[in-house]
């Protein structure tokens, strides 16, 4: 397997024969994109990491984070395309959606952009529609829905800081 680096973005040429793993992580006020090798799109925002491998095997494409991500997912109904992150599986529905799980957030939150998803807990599993929010409490695993506010769970992939109805703590 061969790495490019290529408009600030990773991409990946050929195929390995086992199974090797990739890990992807960002500093503090940093952000990097990386083209998986189904063709997903992934921003990670400042202090996340990605962990995924270099080729999908099997019926499922599994990645884990931590940290806020946004994902353009390749849809392939013979092949899931599924997140992991904290204690719940995050999985695509033919989707583009927003993560935001840093480790010291008292919730998992999933925007849906476009398209739907499933998410998974301990507890429960929810479909989410685009529009929807999904913030899953990571002590209890209880996930409450509502409306989404794209333009706040996408500004930062704009380079934008959104504090819209932010307490001083999160400003």
């Amino acid at each position: 397997v061969k790495i490019f680096k290529e408009q600030g973005r990773l991409l990946y040429k050929g195929a390995s024969e086992g199974i090797i793993y990739n890990e992807i992580t960002t500093e503090l006020g940093r952000q990097w994109s990386a083209v998986l090798p189904d063709g997903t799109i992934v921003w990670l925002n400042a202090s996340s990491s990605l962990r995924y491998p270099l080729k999908f095997a099997n019926n499922e494409r599994l990645v884990e984070m931590q940290g806020e991500a946004a994902f353009k997912v390749v849809h392939n109904a013979a092949q899931p395309f599924r997140v992991k992150v904290g204690k719940q599986i995050i999985e695509d529905i033919g989707t583009e959606f927003n993560v935001k799980a840093y480790s010291d957030d008292a919730e998992i939150k999933t925007t849906l952009i476009e398209g739907s998803a499933s998410i998974t807990t301990s507890h429960s599993k929810t479909v989410i529609k685009a529009g929807e929010l999904s913030s899953v409490d990571v002590l209890t695993q209880k996930n409450t829905m509502s409306k989404a506010d794209l333009d706040i769970a996408s500004a930062w992939r704009n380079g934008l800081f959104s504090f819209k109805d932010a307490d001083i703590k999160t400003v």
